[in-house]
Parts: C-alpha cells; structure tokens; sequence
C-alpha cells in the first residue's frame, strides 16, 4: 500500500477514529444489506453508498465564504454542502459522467470506500458529529451501462459545489410566570 490507512499524527488519529465510530453502524448495515443481495444472484448492481459528515458550526464559520473555503480545500470535493445556523453537513456522492454505473458490491470494496471517505475528511480540520451512509443508483439512463472498480476517487465531481443554506428559527425557551397572592389564596380557599 502506498499510504497508511490510520492517519499517524494523534490530534489526526483521535478525529479518524471519532468518525470511524460514528459510521460504522449505517456502513455495516450497508454493506450487509448490498452483500446479501448480490449473493441472490441479482448481479451487478447500480446502488452506490452516499456519505454525509456533519459538523458542527461556531458563529464565526456561518459565512458561506468560510463553509465553501473548508470544503475546497478537501482533495475530493462533496456534492452538496447544506448549512444551518448550529451545522454544516457535507455530501459525496458518485456522480459518473456518462450512463448508469455499475458494480458488484464486496465487503472489501465498501470499506475501502468508507476508508477513503474518511481520509479525505483530514482536511477538515473540525471534529465530526454526525456520519449517515446511505444508498442510491447512480443514474437513470439506461442507454450505456459502464461496469466501474469503484475507488472514492470516483466520488470527484465535475464543476462546483452545490451549496444550500437553511436558516432555521429555533423557538426561544418559554418563561415561566410567576402566580400572583391573590390567584394561589383563591385557589386555598
């Protein structure tokens, strides 16, 4: 191998380790959920994992320019990058040029993909909250079906980023008001 898979410096390391935990139940249900349908017989399939990370936000990194910043700088730019006001979330998903893609799915392949996904993360420079894996076909078109050794180099897309920010209002705490003498002494009576 020509790179490590466990990044060696430690502040690397603990941030590797921390995502790797917080998808390793949506990717072991992906992986089972492909694996055993491609053991049926079915046969190539055109489903790929789609990877979301989320993190989480100060006031100081709301500006668009510093969100869209951040994800330039990863080797593998996400397709989406959607933020409110408490997180941003980033999304790659394999987008193939031409035709529908199509592959058959291995336990070892899909953990090379989520081997990849995190080590594009390094660039980030922000400790994830939240990991979602989840699965779609890579397209519609029937016309040309081109069979693919999937790498998350594959996830690299053409043109920008789609960039989407939802400003949500969350409901300010209710205060409590304090009774009045006279309402509580009409209630001892």
């Amino acid at each position: 191998m020509t790179q490590a898979i466990v990044p060696a410096l430690p502040i690397e390391r603990a941030r590797y380790e921390q995502a790797y935990v917080l998808g390793l139940e949506a990717m072991t249900r992906v992986i089972q959920r492909l694996t055993s349908e491609c053991e049926a017989g079915v046969g190539p399939d055109d489903r790929f994992p789609i990877f979301e990370v989320s993190y989480q936000i100060t006031p100081t990194e709301l500006t668009m320019a510093t969100m869209q910043t951040r994800a330039n700088q990863l080797a593998i730019r996400p397709v989406l990058l959607s933020a409110d006001s408490r997180q941003m979330t980033l999304r790659f998903q394999l987008l193939p040029p031409t035709g529908k893609a199509v592959w058959t799915p291995t336990a070892g392949a899909l953990w090379r993909l989520y081997d990849g996904f995190l080590s594009n993360l390094r660039g980030m420079r922000l400790p994830a909250t939240a990991i979602r894996v989840s699965l779609a076909a890579s397209s519609q078109a029937d016309a040309i079906v081109t069979p693919l050794r999937p790498s998350f180099r594959n996830y690299a897309i053409q043109g920008p980023t789609i960039v989407r920010y939802q400003r949500h209002r969350h409901p300010l705490p209710t205060q409590s008001r304090r009774a009045t003498i006279y309402q509580l002494s009409h209630y001892l009576r």
